[in-house]
């Protein structure tokens, strides 16, 4: 298979190749011909990879992703990114009020006997809340999100009983490893501090 894109359920069992490609699977990835392999593109396995060969002597560019789905990656970010506006946010509606908290007796102090000061600052307070809200909601979801992507990254594992060349992008769950020299004969899991490590197959 080479510059095209496939997604299936199941698993995915090629003879020879896939070049260029972008394969989704939601099982394995096998591509275990004799002299076969995986050269560039994106390969998603959700139960893993197997491939006799990944990458090669001349090209980079050859990403290996398992353990997750590809919505996966970019919804996470898009949830961080907007913890880090709501933080933003708060920091400078403190700023801007002349508070150092929200703690009620802090508003008190700082509105005084001013009705204008004190709307102003009420008004402040009352945005931080809603953005307070929203950081905590989307926080429950990061926690939900990457213990889902933990849970099923502990079971995936990426092996590669030939060559794994320099360049190859590996990601198991959230964290991605770039090789930096050739390996051969190797396994990349997660190890126990959520990490990818990697053994030989034996």
């Amino acid at each position: 298979m080479q510059d095209v894109r496939l997604e299936a359920g199941g698993d995915v069992v090629i003879d020879s190749y896939l070049h260029g490609t972008f394969v989704v699977s939601g099982g394995q990835v096998q591509v275990e011909g004799s002299g076969s392999g995986i050269v560039g593109g994106e390969t998603w396995g959700l139960k893993g990879i197997r491939a006799v060969n990944v990458g090669s002597e001349a090209s980079s560019g050859t990403e290996l992703f398992a353990g997750l789905e590809p919505s996966q990656l970019p919804h996470l970010q898009e949830i961080r990114t907007a913890i880090r506006t709501a933080e933003d946010t708060l920091a400078r509606l403190l700023a801007t009020s002349g508070l150092q908290s929200f703690d009620q007796e802090e508003v008190d102090k700082v509105a005084g006997h001013s009705e204008s000061r004190q709307e102003a600052v009420q008004q402040a307070v009352d945005e931080a809340k809603q953005h307070n809200e929203n950081r905590e909601t989307k926080m429950r979801e990061e926690k939900e999100l990457t213990e889902h992507i933990a849970e099923v990254a502990k079971l995936a594992t990426i092996e590669v009983p030939e060559h794994a060349y320099s360049r190859v992008r590996v990601q198991i769950g959230a964290n991605h490893r770039v090789l930096a020299q050739e390996e051969t004969h190797v396994r990349f899991r997660v190890g126990a501090d959520d990490d990818i490590v990697s053994s030989d197959l034996g």
